[in-house]
């Protein structure tokens, strides 16, 4: 639990987000976007990743239905759910950025 609010804490993401995340969401190094990687650059601040995401959990409080499928739905002020139309996060802190890898490493080795 401990985990899950240091990723929310430094990532900037909502619960729903969080809750739903793949090891596909996470990226190494800069954003691809010029404006952000921009305001990083002025700003001094050292990126070790970014989270990329597209949709939420459709309800946190039954993530998987009774197929064992995450249902999604669009994030908060978006009208669907578009490639390219989500948002990123980058990720400063080493310890945030590895949570995720770790997470993910310790259910593929189940």
């Amino acid at each position: 639990l401990a985990d899950l609010f240091t990723v929310l804490l430094n990532s900037g993401l909502r619960i729903s987000e969080c809750l739903a995340l793949s090891i596909a969401d996470l990226f190494e190094g800069e954003p691809e976007a010029d404006i952000l990687r921009e305001s990083l650059s002025k700003h001094k601040l050292n990126v070790l990743g970014y989270l990329s995401i597209e949709s939420q959990v459709s309800d946190p409080m039954n993530i998987r239905d009774k197929n064992n499928i995450v249902q999604r739905k669009r994030l908060k002020g978006r009208k669907k759910i578009k490639s390219g139309e989500g948002r990123v996060m980058p990720i400063l802190d080493k310890n945030t950025f590895n949570l995720p890898i770790w997470v993910f490493d310790s259910f593929d080795s189940r």
